[in-house]
């Protein structure tokens, strides 16, 4: 994750980690011992692996978003609303994978890219007012 995302190895040492065979959780390290048997989910999920990369979640990219400094994309309002109404947006000259997006220099949420088209996998359409 630090290498794809640019989040500072430093940052990590604050919490506890738990993995499972696609996901990584994230826990304060107040935790004292992180349940494993029959685990379903706790703490902050963190990153799911995709792609042979790990996505960091909506969640994530919010939590960190002070120290994400690599695979960011800047949108603009109008194509914010239209990301967030239809799912998808065109956006060329990006290499394929996972981004944080960003708008107003605030990342928001995680995106994916591939084929010249930027996608959000909310599960429903809405209208953003901004």
């Amino acid at each position: 994750i630090t290498g794809n995302w640019g989040i500072p190895e430093s940052v990590w040492k604050e919490y506890l980690f738990y993995k499972t065979k696609d996901r990584l959780w994230m826990f304060n390290r107040q935790i004292k011992q992180i349940p494993k048997l029959m685990f379903v989910n706790g703490g902050l999920l963190l990153a799911e692996k995709r792609l042979n990369m790990w996505k960091l979640t909506n969640q994530s990219v919010q939590h960190f978003k002070n120290h994400i400094d690599k695979r960011k994309i800047e949108v603009s309002k109008h194509e914010l609303e239209q990301l967030f109404a239809n799912g998808s947006i065109s956006k060329t000259g990006l290499m394929k994978g996972y981004y944080a997006l960003e708008w107003n220099d605030e990342p928001i949420a995680s995106v994916y890219v591939g084929d010249g088209i930027l996608k959000t996998h909310i599960p429903h359409s809405f209208r953003l007012i901004l």
